[in-house]
């Protein structure tokens, strides 16, 4: 399922998304905010390992289980 709006669309994130969104979320700028020190020094980093078992199982990204959650990604044309 594809969902195409005027500016953006959503796109099904796949398994081979998996470690570009890994990065995204825990390996870039944004990771202080909400992992990490100097903000979260109680909350750790998630290895990869962390990221697929703990918070992005596989259902996210084959679509087997849409009741759990699904992850999308965002394309803008600008």
């Amino acid at each position: 399922m594809k969902i195409k709006g005027e500016k953006i669309d959503l796109l099904p994130a796949e398994l081979a998304d998996r470690q570009k969104i890994y990065e995204w979320c825990f390996q870039s700028e944004t990771t202080k905010s909400h992992s990490g020190p100097p903000d979260y020094p109680e909350k750790a980093i998630a290895t990869f390992q962390e990221f697929c078992e703990e918070y992005y199982e596989d259902y996210y990204f084959t679509g087997a289980h849409p009741e759990r959650g699904r992850g999308f990604l965002i394309k803008s044309d600008r």
